[in-house]
C-alpha cells in the first residue's frame, strides 16, 4: 500500500455507507513498523482511533486491558503467531467476542476459508486493496 494510494476521507465515508464508527478503537498487530503505520494512517482517516503491537504477547495485554472494536492480526510474527494469538483471544471469556481480522500474505499458505475455520472473522490479503479494507472494517467494527 502506498501513500498515493489511500482514497481521500470523503471517499472513505462513502465507502462506511453513513455507519457511525468513528471513535471506535482498532488495535493494529505486525511485526512490521512500516505496516503498523500504513495501517493507523488509514484507520485513522476513516475517523477511528488506533492502538499498535509489534507480537502477540503485546497484542494480547492490550485486547485485555483495553477490549478494542476490532483487531486486525498478521499472522506471520516473531514469537507466538497470530493464529495462536487467535486461539488465546477466543479462549478467554472476557475477549473472546472481540472481532479479528487476519491481515497478512496467502503466498503458497493457508486459504481464506482457512482462516475463517481457525475462527479469524475476515480474511485481507497483503498487498491490501484498499476498498476491501475498508469495506471489511466497517462490517466487522463493534
Amino acid at each position: 500500500m502506498s501513500a498515493n494510494a489511500a482514497p481521500a476521507p470523503e471517499a472513505i465515508d462513502d465507502q462506511m455507507d453513513g455507519a457511525d464508527i468513528t471513535a471506535k478503537t482498532i488495535l493494529i498487530v505486525d511485526d512490521s513498523p512500516l505496516i503498523r503505520n500504513l495501517l493507523t494512517n488509514f484507520v485513522q482517516e476513516m475517523g477511528l482511533l488506533s492502538l499498535e503491537a509489534g507480537n502477540a504477547a503485546d497484542a494480547l495485554a492490550i485486547i485485555r486491558s483495553s477490549k478494542p472494536a476490532l483487531v486486525l492480526m498478521d499472522i506471520v510474527m516473531p514469537g507466538a503467531n497470530g493464529v495462536e494469538a487467535l486461539q488465546q483471544i477466543r479462549d478467554d471469556p472476557a475477549i473472546a467476542d472481540v472481532p479479528v481480522i487476519a491481515v497478512t500474505t496467502l503466498a503458497g499458505g493457508p486459504s481464506e476459508d482457512d482462516f475463517i475455520t481457525a475462527g479469524f472473522d475476515a480474511y485481507i490479503p497483503k498487498p491490501l486493496n484498499l476498498n476491501r479494507f475498508a469495506e471489511a472494517v466497517r462490517r466487522h467494527i463493534r
